[in-house]
């Protein structure tokens, strides 16, 4: 049985736009070998919330059911949710609330830089693309101190 669709209501054309945009980067990172099937979760804002993808969602196989709407303290209104928000949640609702002007979240695990980050203290990107990030520190904090870290 199909769950109803009782949060339909909540996503305007804009935000169906958006969360396709989304479905089609995680896409794109599978194919282009940058991450796992599970390498990363993607959430855009939603008013005084977000729609995030679930745990366990699958980069390369993203629909609009794999996104689930919560508010901005974690927390879904719909009690029809077979799943369960991304475990890195937390840090998508830290990092809207640092960052105000924050209309999405591409949190990618690519295979590459996770395995730099395991002998680097930091990676500089080295194309021009990546030149505006500069530096880019690897955090090591307490796991309750992450998406304080991470904002």
């Amino acid at each position: 049985m199909t769950p109803p669709h009782s949060e339909d209501h909540d996503r305007s054309p804009e935000i169906s736009a958006t969360l396709s945009d989304l479905i089609e980067i995680g896409r794109d990172l599978w194919e282009a070998h940058l991450v796992s099937s599970h390498g990363g979760n993607l959430s855009a804002r939603a008013g005084n919330g977000i729609f995030i993808t679930r745990h366990g969602a699958m980069m390369h196989r993203l629909d609009h059911e794999q996104f689930i709407r919560v508010d901005q303290d974690g927390h879904s209104s719909e009690s029809w949710h077979v799943h369960e928000p991304s475990l890195d949640m937390l840090i998508h609702l830290a990092i809207y609330r640092a960052v105000p002007e924050a209309q999405v979240v591409v949190h990618a695990h690519p295979i590459y830089a996770v395995a730099r980050s395991l002998e680097w203290g930091a990676i500089t990107p080295m194309n021009a693309s990546g030149a505006i990030l500069g530096r880019v520190p690897v955090l090591a904090p307490e796991e309750h101190e992450i998406p304080r870290a991470v904002a």
